[in-house]
């Protein structure tokens, strides 16, 4: 009778740690199902900038300007973008969390969510927007057309103040002979075109500062002033040219 007893007590053990041992798993997995961030959803365009298209945003800046060809020119300028990413300055965790203590965001931002690469400096993370169909773009084809999306995806929520464009084959056409230092180029030939920092580092357009908060969808612009571009061509030698291009960023649908 004892050992009947026993024996009873000793499987009613077993099932109560086997039942703690299931409500503990159920208690992580409902913290870790807490710890998802939540999503927007960002589009980014390429168009071109004049005073019918778009400013510039609060806090924006241009990229480059001075040096010469004549726009009128210049037949095609046509980017492959490899990469696009956004520069994220804080999430909504950290922006509660900065609430709660009264202090300023700290951290280096870096989490599982989207996919994400620190910066030069290290301090936030950029994360990376899936390109679109229309990654590789003329610049003079944007004139009197509309602006092509060439990057769409989810991202975590947060405010965000800066996108980078990675940029591999570049190229440059001229309408007539264009005599650049004491180099001349043809007309109608295709020429390797370099773009300074915008394999290694890319280049960096300021938006000013912006929020994607969960559900919701932001467009971004990337305004590029073909006239001030041209303006930074000079001759490299070996039959190639380099230009910074300047862009402006703007950041809603109502101004791209």
């Amino acid at each position: 009778m004892y050992r009947v007893a026993f024996e009873s007590a000793r499987l009613m053990g077993r099932g109560l740690r086997a039942l703690g041992f299931a409500l503990a798993a159920l208690a992580l997995a409902g913290c870790e199902g807490g710890t998802e961030p939540s999503m927007g959803q960002v589009d980014i365009v390429l168009g071109l900038q004049s005073s019918g298209l778009a400013s510039a945003a609060p806090g924006a800046s241009a990229l480059g300007s001075q040096g010469g060809v004549p726009l009128e020119l210049v037949q095609s300028i046509t980017l492959s973008i490899t990469t696009l990413e956004i520069h994220r300055v804080s999430s909504p965790d950290e922006e509660t969390a900065s609430e709660g203590s009264g202090q300023g965001t700290a951290g280096d931002g870096a989490g599982s969510e989207g996919v994400e690469s620190e910066d030069d400096a290290g301090d936030r993370p950029w994360i990376r927007v899936e390109l679109t169909e229309a990654a590789t773009v003329d610049l003079m084809g944007l004139v009197g057309a509309s602006a092509p999306a060439i990057a769409t995806g989810e991202v975590p929520s947060g405010t965000y103040n800066q996108v980078r464009l990675f940029i591999g084959e570049a190229t440059i056409s001229f309408t007539d002979p264009v005599k650049v230092g004491n180099a001349t180029y043809d007309a109608d030939v295709e020429y390797e075109l370099r773009i300074p920092s915008a394999g290694q580092s890319g280049l960096k357009v300021q938006t000013g500062f912006f929020d994607i908060g969960s559900g919701e969808v932001e467009t971004v612009g990337l305004l590029v002033d073909l006239t001030d571009s041209v303006k930074n061509i000079v001759a490299t030698g070996a039959g190639t040219v380099q230009m910074t291009p300047v862009i402006v960023g703007v950041v809603g649908a109502s101004q791209v």
